[in-house]
């Protein structure tokens, strides 16, 4: 019998899986191009196809312990190489690797969601729903790349694991516990107060496991860190995580999170399930430690008043995850689930029609095929322009032996791609021309050391400022040339200027 119920679940869990991926690939279809992707999104699918594509067994080594931005942990990236790698094998005729990394991604979010409604919800109808509702929600870390869905579908993992060992005496429990904990640590520095909270927990109950807890989470950090046994790379980690907790852009406030949830869920949903919610307070007790990820998750949602540096979306949607399937528990043992069910299910069709009309421009489900949507790209006027810059600073930097080149990303969504990767382990002396962006936007580039480098530098701009065209003209370098974008609405160009190049800009 047992049996049975499970390949039902089964079979219901996977239409969802099913829907969920038929809708979000056919509305925000990723090109094949690597170069199409966000920023973000690209440099870290590179980062996965770096470890596919080595270049030798130490740029292998390089790459899986080392390469990229240490911030965002290196265990999302070796984690998702070996599937990347499987899935090739039968899906790569058909589809690009950055497809399949994304397709891997918002995947896990639907397993940290399945996981998490057999452990919070009963009732089987209340919980498809439930799943169906949350994948509509926060769709930015779903169509991009970001570490969110691995989070959660870690987060989830450590539920389970509280749920089984309902008073943490188990040594194993404690310990696989302990060990994702720093997994989750270590991909992403804001999830800290889930360590935390249970670390308090085993103080408060006396616990005898607190050291092994202590040992596994330092072994999990290290696990999705290891570059950090490096002390300079260690140094830099930390480095690196104030510098964004000081990232600071136009208009952030402290309370810019509670307009991020407001805006990702939506006041009338927000307000329905606070008040379900409390109505069904009394059903508040519930069974195992999972209450311990319930306050880390507030605690985290609190954290952000203190900071008033950047926050995205994405940061909000583990702990909303968490503290949805919490109440959503309560609310399922109370009087309110069947009147609760009909405002999911009409929320849901709320959220699909509201995602639908977000779908990218070029996309499957309007232009059919996969082929014509790369065409459609290819075609883009910003995209023809880009190509004649580049080809155009291609020959320059053959003709002058100048393999660097800036390029600004801050104000285009397309930038070239580079044979030569500056988080491998290769030098770019092997190389005839390789690119670095400028992160600090054409404005730090110019008042910054990276300009002191030399090189071609190619900004794309709506409008010429006078004083950083002065200041680069100053730092030796001369202009090129400016390419008009070629459309109706074409507000953009580029300047390519050139000064002899100084150096490798290994600290830019």
């Amino acid at each position: 019998m047992n049996r049975k119920i499970l390949k039902k679940e089964v079979i219901y869990e996977f239409l969802i899986f099913i829907f969920f991926n038929i809708f979000y690939f056919a509305l925000f279809t990723p090109p094949s191009d690597i170069i199409f992707l966000g920023i973000d999104t690209r440099m870290m699918s590179d980062e996965i196809i770096q470890i596919l594509k080595p270049s030798s067994f130490l740029d292998f080594i390089y790459d899986v312990f080392y390469g990229g931005r240490i911030i965002w942990g290196r265990f999302f990236h070796y984690f998702y190489a070996p599937l990347v790698f499987i899935l090739n094998l039968f899906f790569g005729t058909y589809l690009a690797l950055p497809q399949i990394i994304l397709f891997i991604n918002y995947n896990f979010l639907f397993l940290g969601l399945t996981i998490l409604g057999r452990i919070y919800i009963k009732d089987k109808l209340f919980r498809y729903s439930i799943i169906t509702l949350l994948l509509t929600f926060e769709i930015f870390s779903i169509i991009t790349l970001r570490t969110t869905s691995q989070e959660i579908f870690i987060a989830s993992i450590i539920v389970y694991f509280l749920n089984k060992d309902s008073q943490l005496l188990t040594k194993k429990f404690v310990v696989i516990i302990a060990v994702l904990m720093g997994i989750l640590c270590g991909i992403k520095f804001t999830n800290a107060p889930y360590p935390i909270v249970i670390f308090a927990y085993l103080i408060y109950s006396k616990n005898s496991h607190i050291i092994k807890f202590v040992f596994s989470s330092i072994i999990g950090l290290l696990i999705a860190q290891p570059s950090l046994l490096i002390p300079k790379v260690f140094n830099l980690y930390i480095d690196d995580i104030f510098h964004h907790l000081d990232y600071k852009e136009s208009n952030v406030t402290n309370f810019d999170w509670i307009k991020i949830i407001y805006e990702n869920y939506g006041r009338t949903f927000l307000i329905i399930f606070i008040l379900f919610s409390l109505l069904s307070v009394n059903n508040l007790k519930i069974g195992g430690n999972t209450y311990l990820m319930l306050i880390a998750a507030i605690i985290q949602l609190g954290s952000y008043f203190f900071s008033d540096g950047l926050i995205r979306p994405h940061y909000t949607k583990l702990p909303m995850i968490l503290i949805f399937f919490y109440f959503f528990n309560i609310i399922e043992k109370s009087n309110y689930k069947n009147i609760i069910s009909l405002f999911i299910f009409i929320f849901i069709f709320i959220g699909v029609g509201e995602n639908y009309q977000k779908a990218y421009e070029i996309n499957l489900y309007k232009d059919r095929s996969i082929a014509k949507i790369d065409q459609l790209y290819e075609s883009k006027p910003e995209v023809i322009l880009m190509n004649e810059v580049f080809s155009f600073v291609k020959v320059y930097s053959k003709e002058n032996n100048i393999p660097l080149v800036w390029w600004s990303i801050s104000t285009t969504p397309y930038y070239p791609y580079s044979d030569y990767h500056w988080t491998s382990y290769e030098e770019p002396d092997d190389y005839n021309l390789y690119i670095k962006e400028m992160f600090e936007r054409f404005e730090g580039f110019v008042k910054g050391k990276c300009s002191n480098y030399g090189g071609i530098a190619v900004n794309y701009t709506q409008s010429l400022n006078a004083e950083l065209e002065s200041l680069l003209l100053e730092k030796n370098f001369e202009f090129l040339k400016q390419f008009d974008q070629k459309d109706v609405d074409g507000d953009y160009f580029y300047r390519v200027y050139a000064a002899p190049q100084n150096g490798i800009p290994n600290d830019c």
